[in-house]
């Protein structure tokens, strides 16, 4: 009778959704999964907070691409998760100081629509743009979203090839202000869709044309909302992940992670053959990762953040919706006072969800 092969181990550093999402699928492997967090609880930067008979989603507040989410809770063919989600037919309201208020359909006619008729922007324009938007999409998704740049499979295949050949369509050393600039006529338009350079953190003055990709993500995938709320997207994974026999360790900082030659060793205690860093590279590079992840960069340049505040209202705005803009008059002015200056501009752009 032959013996039953030993299972490889996994640790999971760091349990936000990255980590909830590669627990789960190396479990489904056949790993035996640990996963190590530091916090009294998963989801990284999706958490959850409550207050006076509030509850308030904390972190990310847009949903895309709701599908991946999907394919993670079926890995195993199994429907133990309840996990439901609505389209929005609403993707955002804008504001603007002077009283003109745009409203971001979901359906592309609409949009279009919108845009002629409150801002005077030829709905050809948009047409335009939110079709250059899908080809930066179909250039790069499948290279950088659903391959590994580190394996050389990744750039011995065709797809691969035809995208390095359509590099130039990515705008990679062009401005986002500056292409924005040259497809739309109004000022407007042009603030609108330089918004989406915000998603990471980036200046759109400053930032590559490459960005311009974001709003297919949007228009072309939809925006969606979890019934439950943002935070039971984190909730689904991690009881997925239990059910998966997947074993969560809280309160548990991880100090070091070292090369072995059976494999990896963490705070000098636990061995494993594959080890998944859910953190930032730049602090895991300076932490627990040191020895791993190498840098010739001691210092990043940080992206932007957000001020928030979280209030508890009494309240219906039947003129707001899920996801609300108010735009600042000068927007130029206001990222360079924050990118330059490292202050806040007087007049600030403020998201309410």
């Amino acid at each position: 009778m032959k013996d039953t092969p030993k299972k490889k181990r996994a640790i999971v550093v760091g349990s936000g959704i990255a980590g909830l999402a590669s627990a789960i699928r190396l479990q489904f492997l056949g790993f035996e999964v640990d996963v190590f967090e530091q916090n009294s609880t998963y989801g990284g930067k999706i958490g959850v907070w409550s207050k006076n008979g509030y509850r308030f989603d904390t972190g990310p507040s847009l949903f895309t691409m709701p599908h991946f989410v999907e394919e993670l809770l079926l890995l195993d063919a199994k429907h133990d998760i309840n996990f439901k989600y609505e389209k929005l037919n609403v993707l955002c309201n804008y504001f603007w100081n002077d009283g003109t208020e745009l409203t971001a359909y979901a359906d592309q006619d609409k949009l279009e629509d919108e845009f002629e008729t409150v801002l005077g922007e030829p709905k050809e324009n948009i047409r335009k743009f939110l079709r250059k938007s899908k080809e930066k999409y179909e250039i790069t998704n499948h290279v950088f979203l659903e391959k590994s740049l580190h394996r050389v499979s990744t750039y011995l295949n065709l797809r691969t090839l035809k995208s390095i050949l359509q590099l130039h369509k990515v705008q990679i050393f062009k401005k986002m202000n500056t292409e924005n600039r040259k497809v739309f006529v109004k000022n407007k338009t042009i603030q609108f869709f330089n918004r989406y350079a915000t998603y990471n953190g980036s200046n759109p003055y400053q930032a590559p044309a490459t960005l311009n990709v974001i709003p297919h993500y949007e228009f072309g995938f939809g925006a969606f909302f979890p019934k439950k709320g943002i935070r039971s997207i984190a909730d689904s994974l991690f009881e997925k992940a239990q059910n998966l026999g997947v074993q969560f360790h809280f309160n548990v900082p991880v100090t070091a992670v070292k090369r072995k030659p059976s494999g990896f060793q963490i705070n000098n205690e636990h061995s494993a053959d594959v080890v998944v860093c859910n953190m930032d590279v730049a602090a895991a590079s300076k932490g627990p990762f040191s020895e791993l992840i190498s840098t010739k960069r001691k210092s990043y340049e940080p992206s932007s953040s957000a001020v928030i505040f979280y209030w508890g209202i009494k309240k219906k705005f039947p003129e707001l919706d899920v996801h609300n803009i108010f735009f600042s008059a000068n927007y130029e002015e206001e990222f360079n006072t924050l990118f330059k200056d490292y202050d806040l501009a007087d007049d600030l752009t403020v998201y309410v969800h």
